[in-house]
């Protein structure tokens, strides 16, 4: 039995010391109007709550005994010929470590058996509509989300090593994928191999669908067509993840399709790139999100000036105060990580979304501590729809060398480089090990 879900159910029962928190597993589905089973995967908060992979479960966690009940559809003996052998209750319940196994039809009858004294029923939105019959003795909240989105947010060891060997996964898929990237592939096939990377490495699920995006397609922030072809020249952008035991990670890198950067795509890469390095060495505990992405949209200026697309006659200060840097990057530094790649957590109470220009697009709002883990992921892309506007704009387009831009857009889409990082007591740690300054991508793609 793995340790991970019994702390986790261990740091719930020191939060809530009375209370029956009900919890709803994944369910399983088939594809639209037919029979046919969808590969079933668990929902992220039933994994922190039990570690159980199964469809169609429930589990309530009795805070005022500290007991974890787990409930298991009775499935009729015949379904062993379609499903194979049919677990018995003691062998799930040895598996798990749940102190009490039921069948999920027991579940009204185990409402109604309750104490007086132990009716206050603890749900979250997922889960409220599954609770079945309850007596109207109960008292219901729906506070679990603000205890579990807070818990999911602080990674145990355990949860640390589950995301690392996620990332370590990841890193092999992505080296092998770069390799394969070659000209006259095709971005369907890019994204195929890096899930058989995957997958041959004991990765069953991808924790997003992959954004591999070549050339112009680059510039679409979560581009998933993937139908072109990639040519000689390009510059391939590949975001994916992959999930380890119901963890996430999370990369991006881009890189010249014929293994070679030319002189304008190395002097945007490297202008990303420094923007990520600057981002990274702020991490540590105390720090607020906020100020990691301001410091992107700081050195994306800078980098922009230096290579002519910002005009430079309007000072650093002008054009920070006119937000022209989100013109090229118009996404936030990154997101917290975990059960999920955008995890949950990452506006607790008292903070919600940044609606100021420039930090709209934030995922989150904390002070950073130790155990959150978080991407950062800076890019410069050259969108269509945002430069058109610009360009129509009086106050806007003196601050934009568009002939700059046309010299750069043509043999560049969009530039992000992204790693996955956890917060330490002293500063922070990287989980991403992979390939990213010019030198050693090029010397990747030349294997």
């Amino acid at each position: 039995m793995d340790s991970l879900a019994k702390t986790n159910r261990s740091r719930i029962f020191d939060v809530l010391s009375e209370g029956l928190l009900f919890v709803r597993g994944g369910e399983s589905t088939c594809v639209y109007d037919t029979d046919a089973d969808e590969v079933f995967q668990q929902e992220a908060t039933f994994i922190f709550v039990t570690d159980f992979h199964e469809p169609d479960c429930f589990a309530v966690l009795d805070c005022y005994d500290k007991k974890y009940h787990l409930f298991v559809p009775h499935l009729p003996a015949e379904y062993a010929v379609w499903l194979g052998e049919i677990e018995s209750l003691e062998s799930i319940q040895k598996r798990t470590g749940c102190d009490y196994i039921h069948y999920t039809e027991e579940l009204p009858t185990f409402w109604k058996e309750m104490p007086e004294s132990k009716r206050l029923l603890i749900t979250n939105k997922f889960s409220k509509g599954s609770v079945g019959e309850v007596p109207s003795s109960f008292t219901m909240t729906e506070d679990a989300d603000k205890t579990i989105h807070e818990l999911r947010m602080f990674k145990t060891p355990e949860e640390e090593g589950r995301i690392l060997e996620s990332c370590r996964i990841l890193g092999e898929c992505f080296r092998e994928t770069i390799k394969f990237a070659t000209p006259g592939r095709y971005e369907y096939q890019v994204d195929a191999r890096l899930r058989y990377e995957g997958m041959m490495r004991g990765s069953r699920f991808v924790s997003f669908a992959a954004i591999p995006a070549t050339g112009k397609s680059a510039a679409t922030l979560h581009y998933i067509h993937c139908k072109k072809q990639l040519k000689d020249g390009d510059m391939f952008l590949l975001d994916a993840g992959v999930m380890y035991k119901g963890y996430a990670s999370d990369v991006t890198r881009s890189f010249p399709v014929n293994g070679k950067f030319t002189e304008k795509q190395k002097e945007l890469y490297q202008v990303v790139l420094d923007s990520q390095m600057a981002c990274i060495e702020m991490l540590k505990p105390g720090v607020e999100w906020r100020d990691v992405h301001a410091k992107s949209l700081e050195m994306l200026t800078k980098g922009l000036l230096k290579v002519g697309i910002l005009k430079s006659e309007f000072s650093l200060e002008e054009h920070l105060k006119n937000h022209t840097a989100t013109w090229f990057q118009g996404h936030g530094i990154g997101h917290s990580m975990g059960l999920a790649v955008h995890d949950i957590g990452a506006f607790p109470e008292g903070r919600g979304r940044f609606s100021e220009p420039g930090y709209s697009s934030l995922r989150m709002n904390r002070i950073l501590e130790p155990g959150i883990v978080v991407t950062i992921e800076p890019g410069c892309y050259f969108v269509d729809v945002v430069l058109n506007d610009v360009k129509k704009t009086p106050e806007k387009v003196k601050y934009v060398n568009f002939d700059k831009v046309a010299e750069y857009s043509a043999e560049i889409g969009g530039i992000r480089i992204e790693d996955d990082i956890i917060i330490t007591k002293d500063g922070y740690k990287m989980l991403t090990n992979i390939p990213k300054t010019v030198e050693e991508l090029e010397a990747l793609k030349s294997e």
